[in-house]
């Protein structure tokens, strides 16, 4: 995902790079830092597992399900859940009206148990919420006929 989003603005930091060795101005370099400056932001802003269009009810009562199949004592919260044994803490953002959640280590040592729960998540049958992919094919067609309309 970073990757694409880093692609998204190549084009305009190599032109800013370009217009800076042609005439160097601090203007142009400038917006080459903020793209830069935006795509580490993004990096660390998306570690963990990001699930689209899923039922929010759903994916909650099945992460319930997999952890208690895996035997993991935990505490769970508004926004977060802590396993007891191993001591491990994720982070779960959900927006449940357009179907996304991202699940997010708190520590480094946390991203094995992470990497098992969604493992063990993959093989549950999820409810899928269609907001999302309607949203996104709206979008889609909406920038496919502004592109053609340009020509």
């Amino acid at each position: 995902m970073t990757i694409l989003f880093a692609l998204c603005f190549l084009p305009q930091i190599i032109t800013s790079v370009i217009l800076f060795i042609e005439d160097p101005d601090f203007s142009h370099i400038l917006l080459s830092l903020l793209f830069i400056g935006m795509i580490v932001w993004f990096t660390f802003m998306m570690k963990g597992y990001i699930i689209y269009g899923v039922d929010g009810k759903d994916f909650q009562s099945k992460l319930i399900e997999t952890l208690q199949n895996n035997k993991y004592e935990f505490e769970e919260s508004l926004s977060s859940i802590k396993i007891k044994n191993p001591e491990v803490e994720f982070s779960i953002s959900m927006q449940s009206w357009i179907g996304t959640v991202q699940i997010r280590p708190k520590g480094m040592a946390d991203k094995e148990i992470l990497k098992e729960i969604m493992h063990d998540l993959k093989n549950q049958e999820i409810k899928t919420n269609i907001l999302y992919p309607i949203v996104s094919l709206i979008g889609g067609i909406i920038i496919m006929i502004s592109t053609i309309s340009m020509f």
